[in-house]
């Protein structure tokens, strides 16, 4: 009878491989030495080297593209290169506006996504921001005139405002500039002059009782109300701003939430406390307010608050508040600047609430770089007078007019009335 042998491999386990592998490895006469070593020789080795440097060796070097270094480009910034427009359509010169491009690279580094890239370069995008806020277009309009979509623009906006945010917060406000003693006042210990700024909005969608909290009765305006803080020393520039609040908020009330906020920046360090020989009992700077804010110092602790007499008697109050009036011009010649070089926070802010906020301190921030130029002038101090009388006299007229149709009203009732 024939033996049957069973052909199949019989199982090992895994250490069992291991180990035959490793023996057949310290065996010399197993497997080649090349196979176990990786390489025949060092002197194989050697020419691999020799060769992989050679490769290098004949390649012609190409500087690297520096990304601070890239022009500007863009169908919008080629048309108003080609048209010489920056400065009337966005407030800055050409040179200006590469050199915030250029600053811009980190931040724009960090918007970078997988997939198709924007339509818009971060060039037009920017232009598009600019030319939106300067001349407070509404999409459509300002998509018509940069020759691209509705969508496109609107997209471009929200890009440039992001990135454009952040490179300036970081530029201006992390940290801000040091404070230094002002020369030729009474009060060379003044760092701040804060103050509010209601910007309009529209009125709210709502009833009379929810929607009259963004009434602002002051300016006769449905707005949001912005607190602002300004260096004290020229060039001043705008230095702190807080969260808006609607507009009936006083801002004695918000200065009171707020107040905190500054004392990091207005304790002085030991070289500031020793340049203000006179003022050196005191380890804060001061900040100088307007008259709404008069109210007792423990409101706002650690915020020395330098104000106006309410009601002067003596020839001292009359000339501390001439002396203080004057001392705060600035920070309302900024608010003039504001207001002059970008219409949409002089007109009713049309977008949603939610983007105020970067919206309001973005341009700010783009006033500082303007006001670096150009210094705050009793010019602006006087456009900023004349929006708020117009405000005035536009109010005025909507209440005489809204009286006299209930005038009317009431006469035509009488009159049926008197018929019956």
């Amino acid at each position: 009878m024939q033996t049957v042998h069973d052909t199949r491999r019989t199982a090992k386990s895994p250490s069992t491989r291991a180990a035959n592998s490793v023996q057949g490895c310290l065996t010399p006469r197993s497997v080649p030495e090349s196979a176990c070593n990786g390489m025949a020789s060092w002197a194989s080795a050697q020419r691999r080297l020799d060769q992989d440097i050679a490769r290098v060796a004949v390649v012609e070097p190409v500087p690297e593209r520096d990304d601070e270094d890239v022009a500007p480009e863009g169908v919008i910034w080629t048309a108003f290169h080609r048209e010489d427009a920056f400065l009337q359509r966005t407030n800055f010169l050409e040179v200006e506006i590469t050199a915030l491009v250029q600053q811009a690279q980190p931040y724009i580094a960090m918007e970078r996504r997988r997939g198709p890239a924007p339509k818009s370069s971060w060039s037009d995008a920017f232009l598009c921001y600019l030319t939106w806020a300067r001349h407070d277009f509404d999409y459509a309009t300002g998509a018509r005139l940069c020759g691209i979509t509705e969508g496109r623009f609107e997209d471009d906006v929200a890009r440039a405002r992001g990135v454009l945010v952040r490179c300036l917060r970081a530029k201006w406000w992390a940290p801000p500039p040091r404070p230094a003693p002002l020369v030729g006042t009474t009060f060379p210990h003044v760092a701040l002059l804060i103050d509010t700024n209601t910007i309009e909005t529209f009125r709210p969608k709502a009833p009379f009782e929810e929607a009259k909290v963004m009434w602002d009765g002051k300016n006769h305006i449905y707005g949001l109300k912005k607190e602002v803080g300004v260096a004290a020393r020229a060039p001043h520039y705008c230095l702190f701003t807080q969260p808006a609040r609607v507009a009936s908020v006083h801002d004695y009330s918000i200065i009171k939430e707020t107040c905190e906020s500054y004392t990091e920046y207005l304790l002085k360090t030991p070289d500031e406390r020793a340049a203000l020989v006179g003022d050196r009992e005191h380890r804060f700077w001061a900040a100088l307010l307007d008259k709404a804010y008069v109210g007792p110092a423990q409101d706002t602790p650690n915020l020395r608050r330098i104000v106006p007499v309410k009601r002067p008697v003596t020839v001292a109050d009359e000339q501390h508040n001439h002396n203080v009036n004057a001392l705060r011009a600035p920070i309302e010649q900024f608010f003039g600047r504001l207001w002059q070089c970008w219409a949409v926070l002089r007109h009713a802010y049309r977008l949603s609430h939610t983007t105020f906020d970067d919206d309001y301190d973005l341009l700010c921030l783009l006033t500082n770089e303007l006001i670096s130029n150009t210094a705050l002038n009793e010019q602006d101090k006087l456009f900023y007078d004349q929006v708020r009388t117009l405000r005035r006299q536009s109010a005025e007229k909507k209440d005489n007019k809204r009286k006299e149709a209930q005038k009317r009203s009431k006469d035509n009732k009488a009159r049926r009335l008197a018929r019956e």
